[in-house]
């Protein structure tokens, strides 16, 4: 995220951003790779819950019998649901991740411009001072 006018805002966010571990920054190619991959697993995950469903038994048990559910079905339902919740924890994080560098750049950059702003207003007092007319 570069903003053009601000060359310091710039760099401060570069330095936070380097700090983040290399697993959890993204760029647009691996972005898109990896919110391709969390769709196919929801959808994979959606198709398999449905024919665990679809495939159901029922199973004579004495003189009533049940539903029993395949187990395959069942295994691959938690399979895809628990790479699902990574993969969609793994963005989140890497999401708070960039967003808590850029308001860490953010914050030290208008502290930055607050001191540099305060430099020139006492120069500028000082100046005043000295070329006052009596």
């Amino acid at each position: 995220m570069n903003i053009e006018n601000d060359n310091v805002l710039n760099f401060l966010y570069e330095e936070e951003f380097s700090k983040i571990p290399l697993p959890f920054r993204f760029g647009r190619k691996r972005a898109k790779i990896v919110i391709g991959v969390l769709i196919a697993s929801f959808i994979a995950m959606m198709i398999s819950l449905a024919l665990m469903f679809d495939t159901r038994e029922w199973v004579p048990m004495g003189r009533y019998g049940y539903n029993m559910l395949n187990p395959v079905y069942i295994v691959m339902v938690i399979l895809f649901g628990a790479l699902t919740c990574l993969i969609a924890g793994w963005l989140g994080l890497s999401l708070y991740m960039e967003k808590r560098a850029f308001r860490k750049a953010s914050l030290l950059a208008n502290r930055i411009y607050l001191s540099e702003r305060h430099e020139a207003e006492i120069k500028w007092q000082n100046w005043k001072e000295s070329n006052r007319y009596e």
